[in-house]
């Protein structure tokens, strides 16, 4: 980034590679899950919200605390980093919840798929064979001359 910004190299290029040095596929994986759960509890109603939070405070702390901490190297994030980490938390998760939540939560994923599309949230949550690892890299290219 550094080094394109000395070369007065185009902006976009920069910000390619800024997008690239700090968004890695397992980044992006996990930023996928955590906004997920972000728009799952923004269509909530107050009583899905106290239902959802009552769970997720039962949860042990270092693995809550991991999923907030939500950042390679912080404490508590390895329990986040990988798919089939997050799998695991989404289901001790869903184990502590109401029904009334779990429904909630079901119907929305349905909805969040249906506008998003199958990979995004399943990928976040299923080896990268099944549904892929996400977008690849975005690689800048110098505008046509044409």
């Amino acid at each position: 980034i550094g080094e394109g910004i000395r070369n007065n190299s185009p902006s976009d290029k920069i910000a390619a590679d800024a997008y690239r040095s700090i968004w890695s596929q397992t980044t992006r994986g996990q930023r996928d899950f955590q906004a997920f759960g972000g728009d799952f509890l923004m269509a909530q109603n107050v009583n899905i919200l106290r239902g959802f939070f009552s769970a997720f405070f039962r949860v042990d702390l270092p693995i809550w605390g991991g999923f907030l901490a939500g950042w390679p190297g912080l404490p508590g994030n390895i329990h986040h980093e990988t798919w089939d980490r997050r799998l695991l938390f989404a289901l001790n998760l869903f184990t502590k919840m109401s029904n009334e939540v779990r429904l909630a939560m079901m119907t929305y994923a349905v909805k969040h798929t249906a506008t998003f599309g199958p990979n995004l949230l399943l990928r976040s949550l299923t080896p990268p064979f099944l549904f892929g690892s996400g977008p690849l890299d975005y690689e800048w290219v110098p505008p046509s001359t044409t």
